[in-house]
């Protein structure tokens, strides 16, 4: 068999690895980017300042932390009453 033709086998078996190891992690990034980005393209567009784009994207993505943190409180505040009336 041609060396050339194992090489360039080779080469993409290690691609397909590497794909086969990162693309599963990518599903979350537009998650957490995503309002971020959107934010600032939208705000871009409309008023054409990217600094204050900028800003706006920063708020929306500070928003959306301190709404999952909130969201998260209520949870464990839920669990805690259900753990106390349930067991006490």
């Amino acid at each position: 068999m041609d060396p050339a033709l194992l090489w360039i086998a080779a080469t993409l078996l290690v691609a397909l690895g590497v794909a086969g190891v990162v693309v599963p992690g990518l599903p979350g990034i537009p998650l957490v980017l995503g309002p971020f980005a959107g934010a600032v393209i939208g705000e871009f567009s409309a008023r054409g300042s990217l600094a204050r784009a900028g800003r706006v994207g920063v708020a929306t993505w500070l928003g959306m932390l301190l709404g999952g943190a909130a969201k998260l409180a209520l949870v464990i505040s839920m669990i805690a009453v259900f753990a106390l009336r349930r067991f006490a």
